[in-house]
């Protein structure tokens, strides 16, 4: 189940952002691409996969890292899932904002 869960996402550095929570319906790997379409100078965006069982109570993928230095396209995959929902979290480390649009899609492996 492929989902847009960004559109022109603006994020500034010590400020995450965070994309609508998806149900993964019985799906245990979530594929993610990102499409950077601003980024500021010096800017990384730092992606993070999060998953809930509960809505409320997140835990960050420990497997998933996504670092994103350049505009254009990035993809990474994750397929060790085990909850309910899932969730990106965007984080810019260094510089001081960038622009971003993401998808995921979910499927069983």
């Amino acid at each position: 189940m492929r989902t847009n869960v960004a559109s022109d996402v603006v994020v500034f550095n010590g400020r995450d952002e965070f994309s609508q929570a998806i149900s993964m319906e019985g799906s245990n790997a979530v594929g993610v691409s990102v499409a950077i379409s601003f980024l500021a100078p010096s800017a990384q965006l730092d992606v993070y996969l999060q998953e809930s069982n509960d809505l409320e109570n997140w835990e960050d993928v420990a497997t998933f890292a996504m670092r994103v230095t350049t505009i254009g396209y990035a993809a990474d995959q994750e397929a060790e899932l085990s909850m309910g929902y899932i969730r990106l979290r965007y984080a810019v480390s260094t510089g001081e904002s960038v622009v971003l649009t993401a998808q995921v899609n979910a499927y069983k492996q």
